[in-house]
């Protein structure tokens, strides 16, 4: 069959169809194989932009969505169907239509009663405890876990003299004074003694922090170590372990002796300080302003188990006297906090290191703010200050001998 175009245009006779509507109903009706051609505009849009129509979208949909509410009742009535529920009424409840799976409204129960749906809440998991970091858990001692055992061969000799005798059967005057004496000193060269426990064991079974030899004659040695433990040698005779001492929970950070040597102090990271008796291994004094101590001191001039200070990480200088009537009071968490005699707070960073000088009467410390403070004992103003910003922090110091 073929098309042929009627000369007669729009005014050919009846009944004759024109060639160009046979092709346009053609294209209208058909589009098997045909390629569509044209130019295709690329629509950028930014990920908020999206983010703000999907939004609105969602908005939308849940509009649609939104729980009716009881009716509020009559104010006249006070109990009973239809009672006054004014702004307390409920919101009508829902559930998933097992038919069509969507949300339908519940006015009441299954059975038509008007009785209120109780639903039990789930049981919730507990949410377990964040594990304690390094150095943040602090566990306080009691007086009945302190605790010291004498680990020496001998308690008393044929006299009934415990090891806080110095020993006179030595070929060096201990009790001597040193500084009328013309001794010569020499760089240490030889490996003279290791100290151990009687089993044979390490001094300690973690690392050591601080060592102190007994006061004038330092016929005793002290150390204190990462194990919370303190433990005293023997420097002569047979060079044993003589006591330890148990009482920290952290790392001991710091220990001075008293000027006699009867008492001394320990200072811990578990924030607690406290003073032993030397002989018998008693703690006669704990102390704690609930800030981790850095360095401790006893007042030279003062009797056994008198005054001393202590460097602090909140930048304070704390003076302590043990001799003073305890009036202290648990906190809330139920932990005790020691009340000071006098407070030196000039510093701008942890204290460091604490040093007596000019006859006792005056005390230097040193902090992580790069300064050295020079303070009169009991006055809580610095009378000296040093400080350089290019200096680094001052963390060791000691007087000279002159």
């Amino acid at each position: 069959m073929s098309l042929v175009p009627s000369r007669n245009g729009a005014n050919g006779p009846p009944g004759t169809t024109r060639s160009s509507d046979l092709v346009q109903d053609h294209l209208k009706t058909s589009t098997k194989g045909k390629v569509p051609t044209g130019f295709a505009q690329e629509i950028a849009l930014s990920e908020q932009s999206f983010r703000n129509l999907h939004r609105e979208e969602q908005d939308k949909a849940a509009s649609g969505k939104k729980r009716k509410r009881e009716t509020k009742g009559d104010s006249g009535v006070v109990f009973g169907a239809g009672a006054y529920k004014g702004p307390w009424a409920k919101y009508e409840e829902r559930r998933i239509d097992s038919d069509s799976g969507e949300e339908v409204e519940v006015s009441g129960s299954e059975d038509g009663s008007d009785v209120e749906v109780v639903y039990e809440e789930d049981a919730i998991a507990p949410m377990p405890a964040r594990p304690t970091l390094a150095g943040t858990g602090y566990e306080e001692i009691s007086a009945d876990k302190e605790s010291t055992v004498f680990e020496g061969s001998q308690q008393y000799d044929y006299q009934g003299r415990t090891y806080m005798h110095v020993p006179q059967d030595l070929d060096i005057d201990l009790t001597a004074d040193f500084e009328s004496l013309n001794l010569k000193c020499y760089t240490p060269k030889k490996h003279i003694h290791t100290f151990r426990t009687q089993a044979g064991k390490e001094a300690h079974d973690k690392a050591l922090t601080t060592l102190r030899f007994f006061p004038n004659s330092g016929h005793l040695l002290l150390s204190a170590a990462t194990d919370g433990r303190v433990k005293l040698w023997d420097v002569y005779h047979d060079r044993e372990l003589l006591r330890s001492y148990t009482g920290h929970t952290k790392s001991i950070v710091a220990t001075d002796f008293s000027a006699d040597g009867t008492h001394f102090l320990t200072a811990s990271y578990d924030r607690q300080m406290k003073l032993w008796d030397t002989e018998t291994g008693i703690c006669t004094g704990r102390f704690s302003t609930g800030v981790t101590p850095h360095c401790i001191r006893f007042h030279p001039d003062q009797p056994s188990g008198g005054e001393f200070l202590a460097g602090m990480h909140d930048n304070k200088i704390i003076q302590f006297d043990p001799r003073l009537p305890s009036n202290d009071t648990p906190n809330k968490e139920g932990k005790i906090r020691s009340k000071p005699v006098q407070e030196y707070d000039h510093h701008l960073g942890p204290v460091n290191t604490l040093t007596f000088t000019d006859q006792n009467r005056r005390f230097i410390t040193t902090s992580d703010d790069k300064s050295l403070r020079a303070w009169e004992y009991n006055i809580p103003v610095p009378i000296k200050l040093i400080s350089d910003p290019s200096m680094f922090p001052l963390v060791q110091a000691v007087s000279h001998p002159t």
